[in-house]
């Protein structure tokens, strides 16, 4: 049985947010924000899935959580734009169109600048909206520094999955 591309895209999109949605509860409590495997799946997203798909599916994802489907590692809802971790949230559809266009060039490191971009802008979205008088130093440890190690396993481990994968989603 053919299925059409537009059919393909919109499973692959589905399941790519579906995917999401799961590895955001695998999560493992820390000391300022939960370590949790979402930006795995983004990764995975712009390795597996043509760029606009691999977008299409993270934003698909922050949509549903924020009309109020607890898909996010803590809940969900309107009110998480004030969480902590809302700014990694953010970031993931540009994390995942950033990882499409880096990781052929740039191999695995294409995945792992994206990410360190994402720890960044995560600990600024903080700081700018969230932030209970903490400094910029240890903003910058508590949400960025601290996670960079864990950031450096989840692109590996996303680029030799996709790079794998990647030929069985596209054969004919």
């Amino acid at each position: 049985m053919i299925i059409g591309k537009r059919t393909r895209s919109v499973v692959y999109i589905a399941l790519m947010t579906a995917i999401t949605v799961a590895l955001s509860f695998v999560k493992i409590p820390f000391y300022s924000v939960p370590f949790t495997l979402q930006t795995l799946a983004a990764m995975l997203a712009g390795v597996l899935l043509r760029k606009w798909e691999g977008t299409a599916s993270q934003v698909l994802y922050i949509a549903i959580g924020l009309v109020g489907l607890p898909v996010f590692s803590q809940g969900g809802g309107l009110g998480y734009i004030f969480n902590p971790t809302f700014g990694y949230i953010l970031f993931l559809p540009v994390l995942t169109i950033l990882v499409s266009f880096l990781y052929r060039p740039l191999k695995v490191f294409g995945l792992i600048l994206p990410s360190i971009l994402l720890l960044l802008f995560g600990a600024m979205y903080y700081l700018i909206f969230i932030n209970n008088d903490m400094t910029i130093g240890s903003v910058l440890i508590s949400f960025m520094l601290i996670f960079i190690p864990a950031e450096i396993i989840k692109s590996l481990a996303a680029y030799y999955l996709g790079v794998k994968l990647k030929p069985l989603l596209y054969r004919e």
